[in-house]
């Protein structure tokens, strides 16, 4: 018998996907007792997975890193689900989720359960303390599905065989535990809602089927029987007017108040208003309803940092203390007009290297009464090149060769200003020596040891460092001393400042400075007594323990210039009769001067 022809293919889908799903990559598991490689499609909710910034092989393509797969971008390692961070530490790009360009720094469950204080004398957790993923403090230690994991620090083989009871990793990645998978996630969660969105509570996403559109059909009726009334009560009482007549002429008057066409009119009022905001705009809506809502808009919020202001900031300078600079001694902030408040010639940036003054990246001529720079004490300038929360990943413009720094603005603004660099995982070191004078008094490298992260109701963070200096041999070494190193708004600070290191004029100064639009930042620090063999010894304290007893070192001065078009878009606004507001966790003296720059007060 002749074959069968082969049947027809499949009609192409009506929408086929911008890209193509990501493909499985291979992790290693902890299952069984031991490590073995899986592929992330594999997973469960339980498994312990090891994963780093630059694992995962892609089971498409054969290869490792960004040529194997889309798992591996120029910005990182894309996480496949939702896990908990159970070792060591990350910086993962949550932009997909949160829309935040700044990395997120990530710190392991077990640190962040120290921190709380709830745990034993052993370092075990207490039977009270419970995961709550939709805390705060809790978040940083879950790293998200569809998020980029950019640089991770791995723990120690001490802490993951003493805390975790897990070995290492063969691939030398984060000891992970799976918490949910795919629509179960944050990011599936977001897709879904984005999938099937409707019109809370009425189902109708059409634009037509609207309350709107029905109190303006009954508006209609109202008036179409206002008009029948007086129409029969006028034609009833004459005689000579056919009444049969009469009643369909009132019938026919009601029924044509409604026209036929008008679902068609008002979709095609909703097609218009679409066309002519992509067209005039560049705006694209893809939920048809949203127009007739917008139409009820009158009140318009903007965030301050990065909407109203650009993400540049600029450093000013420092404010020191007068006598000892800011070395603990009682006195007050150096004002050089002879007032309680000073201006911003007291401003003085630290002195770098002429290397990085040639290279742009500290502005000559902006900080000090003369504009020239200035030593500032080594105390303040720990403070300053040390506090933060920055991070490396491999640039993109390099194509992974060289590593650039990422994290907030602000800190990276500091960093560049002070002219050091952040030149490995934690270790920030001073700028190159321009003569032979410098070489001698040149500062040394500093260790970061411990992280506590900015919150927003804490205001301020801190960090555990170390000077790392020579006895002899060609690696350098942990000093004996550990320091604690602090900094956030000046109200908060000063509350946590020893009583005779708060200058005279503290509040004066600080508040002159917000009254302007500037950023202000009080740094402090202290000196622990602990040795670095003992530093685990200070992370099992509380952290209200950790940020007491603090040295007042300076206060920090940056400003953040305003977008160019910001100005002219609130007054657009304002004269088609929106109500225009900011929103923002600064201080209220600095948002009130941006606003009036803008142009909302």
């Amino acid at each position: 018998p002749p074959p069968h022809p082969p049947p027809p293919p499949p009609p192409p889908p009506l929408h086929p996907p911008p890209h193509p799903p990501p493909p499985p990559i291979q992790l290693w598991v902890y299952r069984c007792k031991a490590w073995e490689a899986i592929l992330s499609d594999q997973l469960v909710a339980g498994d312990i997975v090891s994963i780093g910034s630059g694992s995962g092989q892609s089971m498409a393509g054969g290869g490792r890193g960004r040529r194997g797969g889309v798992h591996d971008h120029d910005g990182g390692t894309l996480m496949p689900c939702d896990m908990l961070l159970l070792g060591g530490g990350a910086v993962v790009n949550e932009a997909v989720l949160t829309g935040e360009s700044v990395p997120q720094i990530k710190e392991a469950v077990e640190g962040l359960i120290v921190q709380t204080g709830v745990t034993s004398t052993s370092g075990t957790a207490d039977e009270s303390c419970r995961l709550d993923i939709e805390d705060p403090s809790h978040k940083r230690s879950v790293l998200f599905g569809g998020t980029l994991l950019v640089n991770h620090t791995p723990a120690s083989q001490k802490t993951n065989g003493e805390v975790n009871a897990i070995p290492s990793p063969p691939d030398g990645g984060l000891v992970t535990m799976v918490l949910r998978t795919g629509f179960d996630t944050v990011q599936g969660s977001l897709l879904r809602s984005m999938v099937h969105s409707t019109v809370s509570g009425s189902g109708q996403t059409d634009g037509i089927n609207t309350t709107d559109t029905y109190i303006f059909v009954a508006l209609l009726l109202l008036c179409a029987l206002g008009s029948s009334i007086v129409v029969l009560d006028e034609g009833w009482s004459d005689p000579t007017r056919n009444r049969f007549k009469l009643i369909l002429h009132v019938v026919i008057i009601i029924t044509s108040v409604v026209p036929p066409e008008l679902p068609m009119e008002l979709s095609l009022a909703v097609t218009t208003s679409i066309a002519d905001l992509v067209s005039r705009c560049k705006v694209y809506c893809t939920e048809p309803w949203r127009i007739p809502m917008a139409g009820k808009v009158d009140v318009c919020c903007f965030d301050k940092t990065g909407t109203l202001t650009s993400d540049e900031m600029i450093l000013r300078g420092v404010r020191l203390s007068k006598g000892d600079g800011g070395r603990g001694g009682v006195g007050k902030i150096v004002c050089a007009d002879g007032t309680e408040m000073g201006n911003n010639d007291d401003l003085i940036l630290p002195k770098t290297s002429v290397m990085d003054i040639l290279d742009g990246n500290v502005e000559e001529g902006s900080g000090g009464a003369d504009g020239s720079y200035q030593e500032i004490p080594l105390e303040i300038l720990r403070v300053m090149v040390a506090c933060h929360g920055l991070a490396t990943q491999p640039s993109p413009k390099t194509r992974g060769m060289t590593k650039e720094v990422i994290g907030d603005p602000l800190e990276k603004a500091v960093l560049a200003g002070c002219g050091w660099q952040l030149v490995r995982e934690n270790i920030v070191s001073p700028p190159l020596p321009s003569g032979p004078n410098e070489i001698q008094n040149r500062p040394t490298p500093i260790r970061i040891v411990h992280r506590y992260a900015f919150t927003s109701k804490l205001r301020r963070m801190s960090v555990l460092a170390t000077e790392m200096v020579h006895n002899g041999s060609s690696a350098p070494v942990t000093s004996s001393d550990v320091w604690v190193l602090t900094k956030g708004a000046p109200e908060t600070i000063k509350s946590l400042l020893k009583p005779d290191s708060i200058p005279s004029n503290y509040d004066q100064v600080a508040r002159y400075h917000m009254r302007c639009g500037q950023r202000v930042l009080a740094l402090a620090y202290r000196k622990t007594g602990v040795p670095p063999n003992l530093i685990n010894q200070l992370k099992e304290k509380e952290r209200s323990q950790i940020e007491r007893d603090l040295v007042f070192a300076g206060l920090l001065v940056l400003d953040c210039p305003l977008k160019p078009d910001s100005r002219r878009v609130i007054k657009e606004l304002r004269s088609t009769g929106h109500q225009c507001k900011m929103i923002t966790g600064d201080a209220a003296l600095t948002a009130t001067e941006v606003a009036k720059q803008v142009g909302l007060v």
